[in-house]
């Protein structure tokens, strides 16, 4: 009796230490999101829309892929839906405390519902979510409740925490929210678009940042099926093997034209993507860089990485990012490897480019300058010696054209006698 009345004991201060955890984080968390600068602001903009999307990437069934739609109702209601798997226990009780059990040394560096999350309430403090809970192997309910981060102290959002696990706890035992047929219903997060300004340019930044990325998101996990936004569908139409399959094209339906084409290079977990026009079967036309992309991802784009040294999107799961996934550790040996992997295919790139007659081939040389990072200064180096020597400048003089020279010769002012036909 003593044995078990000492158990309940501990379980008991367990379970505080818990709240106390997850208030700590969240309390910490929504301080940082209501006081933020107004550049640092933008970035959560920016970011909301891909906590989302990435924490839907996370619910595919086993060899599946999970569709997504997000829809801006009357501009009042934020929807975000996927038909992804249901919550477990695990998975509720990681969003509710914010603590997220997905942590290892091996696996890729997305996670669910981790912190990041917290940045989807720059829209609404208080988000409605409808859904399935997965009791257990043949118990599945209907979940609807509203996750509060409202609380005007540590002790307020301490208490909604204890309300919300609460209410789980009580839905464990309520026998009339089974369902019959879970895979009919799908998991939507309900945010409230007017309850400001803010929230509405927030609104209004993320799904522009969404339709700029999206391609690249799209192409680079294999786990998004499709992502419709506001009646738009974005979707992969067919992949190809180019070039000996050492490269992949994927194209992606673009609800406002032709498809995008996105060119893939890979080796060993690190990959490097570009938008191309495909002239034909090993010919295509290098498609200028939008400014205002993130260069890193790691599977989903790194918010604040726009103007880190590297010509193309550079993309590795196994990146050691930041805690705000704006930036990844630059001195961190993996991340430098990943880095050395990413000159070398950018190398093989820009030679392929060249030996095949690519168009437009200059596109691949702009490279931001960072002089406050010696890492990215030496990457600038480093890329810039790769293809200052090609001849990837198309030149015409007094009207006709005269071949290709290297953009080292023009900034030597040896143009003429320097042409390569």
């Amino acid at each position: 009796m003593c044995v078990e009345n000492q158990s309940n004991t501990n379980d008991s201060i367990l379970l505080e230490k818990v709240f106390d955890a997850g208030a700590n984080t969240i309390w910490s968390e929504m301080k940082k999101l209501r006081g933020q600068a107004p550049e640092q602001k933008d970035n959560m903009r920016k970011r909301w829309v891909w906590e989302l999307i990435q924490n839907a990437s996370d619910c595919i069934p086993k060899g599946g892929q999970v569709n997504i739609n997000i829809c801006l109702r009357d501009d009042r209601i934020l929807e975000f839906t996927h038909d992804g798997v249901p919550f477990t226990y695990e998975n509720l009780i990681d969003l509710i405390t914010q603590i997220s059990s997905k942590q290892s040394d091996t696996e890729e560096k997305t996670g669910k519902f981790g912190t990041g999350f917290i940045s989807t309430h720059l829209l609404s403090e208080k988000v409605k979510i409808n859904g399935v809970f997965k009791q257990n192997e043949n118990t599945y309910k209907n979940l609807n409740f509203i996750l509060d981060r409202s609380g005007n102290s540590y002790q307020d959002v301490r208490s909604k925490i204890k309300e919300t696990l609460n209410f789980i706890e009580c839905l464990k035992q309520d026998e009339t929210k089974i369902i019959e047929k879970p895979n009919e219903i799908g998991t939507t997060f309900f945010y409230n678009a007017s309850s400001s300004q803010e929230t509405k340019e927030a609104i209004e930044v993320g799904l522009e940042e969404l339709r700029t990325t999206i391609p690249f998101v799209i192409a680079l996990n294999k786990s998004i099926q499709s992502i419709t936004c506001n009646g738009e569908k974005y979707e992969i139409i067919k992949c190809h093997e180019e070039l000996s399959g050492e490269y992949e094209l994927i194209e992606i339906r673009n609800p406002y034209g032709e498809p995008y084409n996105v060119l893939i290079k890979e080796h060993n977990g690190v990959y490097i993507a570009l938008l191309v026009e495909r002239m034909s079967n090993y010919q295509f036309r290098i498609l200028p860089f939008q400014k205002n992309t993130p260069k890193l991802f790691c599977k989903f784009p790194l918010i604040g990485t726009e103007d880190f040294s590297f010509p193309v999107i550079l993309n590795c799961s196994k990146f050691e990012v930041e805690k705000d996934r704006n930036a990844i550790h630059e001195g961190n040996k993996e991340n430098i490897d990943f880095l050395n992997i990413a000159i070398k295919l950018y190398a093989a790139l820009i030679n392929d480019a060249n030996q095949n007659k690519w168009e437009d081939i200059y596109n691949l040389c702009f490279v931001s300058r960072n002089s406050s990072s010696s890492i990215q200064k030496k990457l600038h180096e480093v890329i810039e010696k790769r293809f200052e020597q090609l001849p990837i400048v198309d030149v015409n003089l007094n009207g006709e054209y005269c071949g290709r020279t290297s953009l080292k010769v023009m900034k030597n002012g040896e143009l003429i006698n320097q042409v390569l036909v």
